[in-house]
C-alpha cells in the first residue's frame, strides 16, 4: 500500500482559539486603555504643545487596536473551520486505513489457507508418487504426478511472492499509521514531529528508537509523536517535578514523547513530501537543539513550540549528541560535538532543501545549536558557486546564540544572510547560561548575550528580550518557546515573514542602526 493513496492529515492543527482568545483580551485591554488615555486628556489639558498630538493619536491608535482585535477574531474563526476540517481529515484516513487493514487480514487468512491446501496437495502427490513408483507399468500415472507436481512448484512461487507482497504491504501500513496524529488518552492533542539525528540508537529498534548522547554511526531519520496536555499553557513544557511527587511521564499532565519510529532515507523523504504536500501551508521548519538537551527533550520542544506557534506547516528538528546533563564537563562534551556534527546537518539541510517540497525553508537554533547551524548554512554558501540551484532558505532565527561575538557578526551572520530572506537574533542581557559560557571562554563575549549592549548589523534583525519574563530555572535563556511575547513575534515572522516595524516592536537607535524591543 503506497502512503501517497491515503490522505493523511495536516501535521498539525492550526492556531488554538485559547492563544488567539488570550491576544484579543489583551487588544481589547489596549482599546479600553487607550480610550481613558482620550478621556485623561480631553479632561486634563496640559500648557505643553504635545496635547494636541495625544488629542489627534490616541482616536487612531483605538481604531487600529479594534481593527486588529476584528481580524483576529476572524482569524480564530477560520482556525476552527480549519481544526473541524482537519478533524474530519483525520476521521475519514483512520476509517479508511482501518477499512484497508480489514482487507489485508482477509487476504492474509485466504493466502494462509491457500497455503495449507498447497501443502496437504504436496503431501498427497508425494504420497501417490511413491506408491506409482512401486506399480509396474505405471509410466502414464507418473507423467501425470510429474505433471502435477509442476503445477504446484509454480503455485509455491506465487505463495511466496504473495507472502512478501504482504509484509511489504504490512509494513507500508504500520507506515501511515505513524503519520495520523492519534491523540493518546487523557492528552489535548498529539504533533507528529520530523527528525534526524546523528546519535546512537542504544534500542536496536527501528520501531521504538531511543537515542543516547553518544556519536552515532551515520545519519538516522524518523516520525515521533508527541502528545500535549488538556491543560497545557502558551509557553510551558510541561514536565514531570519531584516537587510535586510526579516521577513518570503522565499524558494528562505533561508533554510526552509517545513514539519514535525510525524510516529509511527514501521513506523519511516521501512521507515528508506527503506531509509538506496536505498541510494548510507548504513550509516546514527545522529546530536545532543547544546544549543539555536529550533527543528527548529537543522532540517535546519541538512539538511544543510548533503546537504553541499554530505552525501550519511541518515541524522537524535535528538532534546531535548533547550528553543532556548541565555541568562543565557536560558543556565540553558538547562543544566537543559540535565540529563533528557539522557536515551531518549540512548534508542534511541540503537533502531537506531538495526533496522536501517545501515552498518554505525555515530554520530555528537554540544556544549552542547556533554554532551547528551557522557553520552548516556558512558551509553551503561557500558551495554557491559549484551548485546551479543553491537552497535558499526562508526565515533564519538564532535564539540565544552561544557562539563568539566577533564570528557570529563578521563571519557566520554574512554567510547566512546570503542564502535566507531574512536572519532575526533574539539576544538578552539577563541569560545567566551565556554568561556562564563567557567564562568558559576566556571572557569573549557570546553572540546572544547583551552586555555591553545587542549586536546589531545591517544583515540582521536584532531583537532584545532582557525585560520579558522567562521560566525561573531556564536561566533566562529558553525565551524562545518559555515566553508568550516572542512566542507571538515568531508567529508573525512565520506567518507573514513580516519586518520588526510590522510587529508591534519598539526601535531602538544605535546610530545609524537600530535594535528592536518588545513593549512593556
Amino acid at each position: 500500500m503506497d502512503p501517497s493513496q491515503t490522505e493523511p492529515p495536516k501535521q498539525q492543527i492550526s492556531l488554538r482559539t485559547s492563544i488567539w482568545t488570550n491576544l484579543i483580551s489583551v487588544l481589547i485591554g489596549a482599546a479600553i486603555v487607550a480610550g481613558s488615555m482620550m478621556v485623561s486628556v480631553r479632561h486634563e489639558p496640559s500648557e505643553k504643545s504635545s496635547s494636541p498630538v495625544l488629542l489627534k493619536e490616541q482616536p487612531e491608535l483605538a481604531v487600529e487596536t479594534a481593527k486588529l482585535a476584528s481580524d483576529y477574531q476572524a482569524l480564530v474563526r477560520k482556525t476552527d473551520s480549519e481544526k473541524r476540517e482537519t478533524d474530519e481529515k483525520v476521521k475519514s484516513a483512520t476509517t479508511a486505513l482501518n477499512e484497508t487493514e480489514l482487507k489485508f487480514a482477509e487476504s492474509k487468512n485466504n493466502l494462509e489457507e491457500i497455503s495449507k491446501q498447497y501443502r496437504a496437495s504436496l503431501d498427497a502427490i508425494n504420497k501417490l508418487a511413491a506408491n506409482t513408483q512401486a506399480r509396474p507399468n505405471a509410466t502414464p500415472d507418473a507423467k501425470k504426478i510429474a505433471d502435477a507436481q509442476q503445477a504446484l512448484s509454480k503455485l509455491e512461487g506465487h505463495i511466496t511472492a504473495a507472502t512478501t507482497t504482504q509484509a511489504a504491504a504490512d509494513t507500508q501500513i504500520n507506515r501511515v499509521k505513524e503519520t495520523i496524529e492519534v491523540v493518546p488518552p487523557g492528552a489535548e492533542a498529539a504533533v507528529k514531529v520530523f527528525y534526524a539525528t546523528d546519535r546512537k540508537n542504544s534500542s536496536g529498534s527501528t520501531a521504538s528508537a531511543r537515542y543516547e548522547g553518544a556519536r552515532g554511526d551515520g545519519l538516522r531519520y524518523g516520525v515521533c509523536t508527541v502528545s500535549l496536555p488538556k491543560d497545557h499553557r502558551m509557553g510551558q513544557l510541561e514536565s514531570p517535578s519531584i516537587f510535586r511527587l510526579e516521577f513518570k511521564p503522565d499524558p494528562e499532565k505533561h508533554i510526552v514523547l509517545q513514539s519514535a519510529v525510525e524510516l529509511s532515507q527514501q521513506q523519511f523523504f516521501e512521507t515528508l513530501k506527503s506531509a509538506v504536500v496536505t498541510a494548510a501551508s507548504p513550509e516546514l521548519f527545522v529546530f536545532v537543539h543547544g546544549f543539555a538537551n536529550s533527543f528527548e527533550d529537543a522532540a517535546r520542544r519541538t512539538a511544543q513550540f510548533s503546537y504553541d506557534l499554530g505552525y501550519r506547516g511541518v515541524p522537524m528538528f535535528y538532534s546531535w549528541p548533547s550528553q543532556g546533563g548541565i555541568s562543565v564537563n557536560g558543556y565540553r562534551y558538547d562543544e566537543t560535538n559540535v565540529d563533528w556534527t557539522v557536515p551531518h546537518l549540512k548534508a542534511f539541510l541540503l537533502e531537506v532543501a531538495q526533496n522536501s517540497g517545501a515552498k518554505h525553508i525555515n530554520l530555528v537554533a537554540h544556544s549552542m545549536g547556533n554554532k551547528i547551524l551557522g557553520n552548516a548554512i556558512a558551509q553551503i554558501a561557500a558551495e554557491m558557486q559549484e551548485r546551479p540551484q543553491p537552497p535558499t532558505f526562508n526565515q533564519v532565527v538564532l535564539t540565544a546564540p552561544d557562539i563568539d561575538a566577533d564570528v557570529f557578526k563578521d563571519t557566520l551572520v554574512p554567510a547566512i544572510k546570503k542564502i535566507s530572506e531574512r536572519v532575526t537574533l533574539y539576544a538578552s542581557s539577563s541569560d545567566d547560561a551565556l554568561k556562564f559560557s563567557k567564562r568558559m571562554h576566556g571572557q569573549y563575549r557570546r553572540a546572544g548575550d547583551n552586555t555591553p549592549d545587542i549586536l546589531v548589523s545591517t544583515q540582521i534583525d536584532s531583537i532584545d528580550v532582557s525585560a520579558v519574563d522567562t521560566y525561573f530555572f531556564s536561566l533566562g535563556h529558553s525565551y524562545f518557546g518559555d515566553n508568550r511575547s516572542v512566542i507571538s513575534d515568531l508567529f508573525l515572522l512565520f506567518r507573514d515573514g513580516s519586518p520588526p516595524d510590522k510587529r508591534n516592536l519598539i526601535p531602538r537607535p544605535h546610530g545609524s542602526l537600530q535594535s528592536w524591543l518588545f513593549r512593556p
